[in-house]
């Protein structure tokens, strides 16, 4: 990989700033297990430039530092932010095809289980908010992809917030489950949703209002022409 210029390092640093004062700003649903981390909305940005994965991995380091949960959030988190961030720069560069549609449909078929696991879970009134929240963003989400689809769009927008989802989800959980004495797989529910809110509910509404603006891209360049028409 090429050296970062003077430019791209600018935009890293102002990335790496935003994704700490969002982080901090919303501290109380920012850590911990009952998370929505808004500033992983930032984590579609790699699949535009390159300069966001530097970014991301400063911005979450620090905000993990102010976080107060320990070192290991403040070492693995940003592990695997940065792990997330390359893989989603990887995802501009998968051809159009079967395998780019099955993924890209992964995440709306779980934004749809997580929808109807919380309704059907609403022993809370904040399980029925949240699942409505869900089944909104499902029918948005299912609605766009088989237009987009249908029209032989190469589909990839729709994985650039996958990784960070799965690998946080996942990965997160692994410490912070026993650490503050949650279930493994609880944790993984309940991290997971806040980073289908995050990376879906905003993360993928500001890559597409990028593409519209057509800054750089590395995908199929039809894409930006068909979300406009959509």
């Amino acid at each position: 990989m090429k050296k970062l210029s003077f430019r791209e390092l600018a935009v890293a640093g102002l990335i790496a700033a935003l994704y700490t004062v969002v982080s901090v700003a919303l501290m109380p649903i920012s850590f911990g297990v009952y998370q929505v981390r808004i500033a992983e909305a930032l984590t579609v940005l790699p699949m535009v430039t390159r300069a966001a994965i530097p970014g991301l991995y400063v911005g979450c380091l620090l905000a993990n530092v102010f976080g107060g949960m320990g070192w290991l959030d403040i070492v693995f988190g940003p592990l695997i932010t940065l792990i997330a961030a390359v893989l989603t720069r990887l995802v501009s560069r998968l051809p159009n095809g079967s395998v780019a549609s099955l993924l890209a449909g992964l995440p709306v078929a779980l934004i749809w289980v997580c929808a109807v696991y919380f309704i059907a879970s609403a022993s809370e009134t904040w399980f029925v908010i949240v699942g409505a929240i869900l089944v909104i963003a499902a029918l948005v989400l299912t609605l766009t992809f088989s237009r987009l689809w249908s029209r032989g769009v190469n589909v990839n927008i729709f994985i650039a917030p996958l990784p960070p989802v799965l690998l946080n989800a996942f990965g997160v959980s692994l410490y912070l489950a026993p650490l503050l004495g949650f279930n493994y797989w609880f944790s993984v529910q309940m991290i997971g949703v806040g980073q289908l809110i995050a990376c879906y509910l905003i993360g993928l509404p500001i890559l597409i209002t990028l593409q519209r603006r057509q800054l750089p891209f590395r995908g199929d360049t039809t894409l930006t022409s068909e979300i406009e028409q959509f």
